[in-house]
């Protein structure tokens, strides 16, 4: 949903920001390259625990990564 695709653009600028690769950064998550591709284009969504690993890894808070804020807002 539009939900995804805008979290997975969110996580995608993150991770460039942090210039980190979709390897380097699934490593640092336990996950694979392609469910870290799946995640930005939208197709899938990380699971909870997934979220709070990538959260830390790109060293923002669990609301800033999904986008709590914006939506509330």
């Amino acid at each position: 949903g539009e939900v995804y695709s805008m979290f997975g653009e969110r996580l995608r600028a993150l991770r460039l920001s942090k210039n980190l690769s979709q390897i380097h950064l699934a490593d640092m998550c336990g996950t694979s390259r392609k469910n870290i591709e799946n995640w930005e284009t939208g197709k899938k969504e990380p699971k909870i625990a997934e979220l709070s690993c990538l959260a830390n890894a790109l060293g923002v808070t669990f609301s800033e990564l999904v986008g709590i804020e914006a939506e509330l807002s």
